[in-house]
């Protein structure tokens, strides 16, 4: 065991010195800081001692009334049954030293005092524990975090992964163990036995169940090797590995280390191009990712590479390292390292998680092993495992407990579908066409575990009302959106669907402030009669509008208002307008003076709730009752309106 520069005190310390009582540094913290020994202020045991007190230093320094005592203790303190997180090095006076412990947040415990009292000083230096020297060593089974390994390839990794897939498929509830054996998809991978030299073929099972990995990754800008109509023949007699990028590469490498035989992958497995042929099968395939991702053994997900030549077998760089190394006890030589500091990136901030077919993919999964930026993760139904953790932890939502049903976890997507869509519509896309057809395996995996409703275009029929009030939220760049085109710029259709759209999206919240509620003359609740992926029929209310404000998102003030037009909404009501460029010129105005505005004329209002819901335009002849949505209001409590019979396109 590595023990540079130690002092005489430290030379001996181990981690078992740390007792719930508390680790005497030095009687003086002050001395300690000003006049340290010459062995002490070079041992590195001692300047991370100092370095976690560096933001309460000027409060050790200043404290002359009375002597504080530097004490390193365990957080948790033992008796709490919970794993180590950390050293709490805390200066105090002695007669504060029988403070007691406090449970807070997030598994840490607080000493002394709640506040941070002027004669108290607090910092903390961060615990891992290294490979066990002796098996089944008392340190990997009291501290909570474990070094990650800086080689992902290595066996000792491997053997971790191993561990974690093993243990689910064997152990775990029927929710996990459901995907163990399924059909497999309609091609896969065929990448050989472990230890086997032969190339990985593309082959079509035609109905045969059995094991396979699914590989979730970012296929990049940069071109790389595919299968297309043309090389599909040769691809089912051996695909050359030395032409297909890195990530694929690694995959078939883990999905042989692991004894799995097949492997889905998207760009091997569905037709790429645009001949005709590649665009049926496309179709045909993307409508099956339910059960290409439900259905695999495990996903293995690339979260932390930004393109298919990335590659996730990498040797990390682990950064510049402010530790040092102690023995766990004179007996026990497993190294327990002080002060290194984890930069552990969350899995929604991961490249992978930025890409919007990766978003069901994800929801999809029994499975999960994601290879992060900064470690190897376990996701199953229920819990989360990481490579730097030796404990496991249960997960949030929308991944649920172990004992939740699938049918239990369709009814909840379904129920937290704005949500959902919410999340969603915050990731990218390279084909903005591809807007619903990557989320459709979670609608389909909805439509088969819960049954109780039908979903068209993204908006579910019994929930139509909350569906259909979506906002854009507004653009920063102002000039931009006040850009019209000469020429109409059509949406994707339907316009009354958030799929219509490519960017964020959030739904409009159920409330009212209380003035609103006090004018409603007539409660109004708009009736869905049809609806289809190209139009809906409304029974509901419905006026003209003279103007609104051509803007991202208003807010009148009624009477105060300049322009007479809208000084009859009252005030607080909003307006929210999807995309100029969706709106005919003939709708436009733009008035200059001492009071330049820029409106919208000639526009709908069509009553979802009580005073919120759809602006419209008038879509072809002006005989026809059929509509194009530009956008939502809320607030409005003027006059009332006749119902009508209203098809919106």
């Amino acid at each position: 065991m590595p023990k540079s520069n130690r002092c005489a005190k430290c030379n001996d310390f181990a981690f078992e010195d740390l007792v719930d009582e508390g680790y005497l540094v030095d009687t003086d913290a002050r001395e300690f800081f000003l006049s340290p020994t010459e062995d002490r202020a070079t041992c590195d045991l001692c300047s991370l001692v100092r370095h976690s007190l560096r933001y309460d230093r000027s409060k050790i320094l200043n404290i002359s009334q009375e002597t504080l005592a530097l004490y390193l203790f365990k957080n948790p303190p033992g008796y709490s049954g919970k794993r180590l997180h950390q050293i709490d090095v805390i200066a105090l006076p002695l007669r504060l030293k029988e403070s007691v412990w406090i449970a807070r947040d997030e598994g840490l415990w607080h000493f002394g005092p709640p506040d941070n009292k002027p004669n108290i000083a607090r910092g903390s230096i961060s615990l891992h524990c290294s490979e066990d020297k002796i098996p089944g060593s008392l340190t990997t089974s009291t501290v909570k975090y474990r070094l990650p390994t800086e080689d992902v390839e290595s066996p000792k990794c491997i053997k971790l992964m191993s561990k974690w897939l093993n243990t689910c498929s064997k152990y775990h509830d029927a929710t996990c163990t459901l995907s163990n054996y399924n059909k497999l998809p309609t091609r896969v991978i065929d990448v050989g036995c472990n230890g086997s030299s032969t190339q990985p073929r593309l082959t079509e099972p035609r109905g045969l169940h059995g094991k396979y990995t699914a590989l979730s990754y970012c296929w990049g800008k940069t071109p790389f090797f595919k299968m297309t109509s043309v090389n599909k023949r040769s691809l089912m007699v051996s695909i050359p590995l030395e032409k297909l990028p890195k990530t694929i590469q690694d995959a078939v490498h883990l999905t042989k280390l692991l004894g799995i035989q097949y492997l889905w992958v998207d760009s091997l497995c569905i037709i790429q191009g645009t001949d005709q042929a590649a665009q049926e099968d496309w179709k045909r395939q993307s409508s099956q990712m339910r059960a290409v991702f439900g259905g695999a053994f495990l996903t293995i997900a690339a979260s932390g590479s930004t393109n298919a030549n990335s590659g996730f077998f990498i040797k990390r760089v682990m950064g510049e390292r402010h530790d040092c190394i102690v023995s766990a006890s004179k007996a026990d030589k497993t190294a327990v390292v002080l002060g290194y500091e984890r930069k552990r990136t969350a899995i929604e901030r991961e490249p992978l998680s930025q890409r919007g077919w990766a978003f069901q993919e994800r929801i999809l999964s029994t499975r999960i092993l994601s290879f992060g930026s900064s470690e190897v993760s376990w996701i199953c139904r229920g819990l989360t495992l990481w490579e730097s953790e030796f404990e496991l932890r249960r997960l949030p939502n929308p991944k649920l407990n172990l004992s939740m049903s699938l049918q239990a976890e369709a009814e909840l997507l379904y129920t937290e579908w704005m949500n959902t869509v919410e999340n969603y519509s915050s990731t990218s896309l390279t084909s903005k066409s591809d807007r619903l057809p990557a989320i459709e395996g979670i609608i389909d995996f909805v439509h088969v575990h819960y049954k109780k409703d039908i979903c068209v275009a993204g908006v579910w029929k019994k929930m139509f009302r909350a569906h259909l009030l979506w906002i854009q939220p507004p653009r920063s760049d102002i000039d931009d959106f006040l850009t019209s085109n000469d020429e109409y710029v059509l949406r994707r259709t339907p316009s009354w669907s958030w799929v219509s759209v490519d960017s964020r999206v959030r739904f409009i919240k159920p409330y009212a402030c209380q003035h609103i509620k006090e004018r409603v003359q007539k409660k109004v609740t708009a009736r869905l009669l049809f609806i289809s992926p190209l139009s809906i029929t409304i029974w509901g209310c419905l006026g003209k509008i003279t103007s609104i404000r051509r803007w991202p998102m208003s807010e009148y003030e009624g009477i105060f208002e300049i322009y007479p037009p809208w000084r009859s909404f009252i005030q607080g009501m909003r307006t929210w307008v999807d995309d100029i460029n969706a709106i005919p010129s003939c709708h436009l105005k733009t008035a200059t003076g001492p009071h330049p505005r820029n409106e919208i004329r000639n526009v709908w209002f069509l009553f979802i709730r009580n005073y919120e819901g759809l602006i419209l335009i008038k879509e072809g002849s002006l005989l026809k009752r059929k509509f194009r949505r530009i956008g939502v209001f809320w607030g409005y409590v003027g006059a009332t309106f006749s119902e009508s019979i209203v098809t919106i396109v």
